[in-house]
């Protein structure tokens, strides 16, 4: 697939496809990022993962609301991203729109939409980091 920073998460979800998993509450990998690794330009490996997200969809034939809102929330992401970054609104709500265009029942999109857009970014930066 030409990935350089998803096929980690590539290979996760050709294995979840195969075989259970479980949830571990604790972090048991840190992730160091440095200016000008393969991990620094986030926003591309969002892209990334959405192409793996995509194929995985197709290959398992994932139902489509299901598929919906994982591409929804991979949508989310990126509007967590812009907004920490402090991107205008301009750059930083089309995301958002797409995430309740993919899956129109997102809640969480919703609410996020109404609040930026009533001029809660600042709120919505402090909830967003946490």
């Amino acid at each position: 697939m030409g990935l350089t920073a998803a096929e980690d998460y590539e290979l996760y979800l050709r294995l979840a496809a195969r075989a259970p998993f479980h949830f571990v509450p604790e972090d048991l990998v840190h992730c160091r990022a440095q200016p000008g690794g393969l991990s620094a330009d986030v926003l591309a490996g969002i892209d990334q993962v959405e192409r793996v997200v995509k194929a995985a969809i197709e290959r398992e034939k994932v139902g489509p609301a299901l598929a919906a809102r994982a591409l929804a929330r991979l949508d989310l992401r990126r509007y967590r991203l812009l907004l920490l970054r402090g991107a205008p609104a301009q750059e930083r709500l089309p995301p958002l729109r797409s995430a309740l265009e993919r899956d129109p029942g997102y809640l969480l999109a919703r609410a996020l939409l109404v609040a930026d857009r009533a001029g809660g970014a600042g709120l919505v930066r402090l909830l967003a980091g946490s």
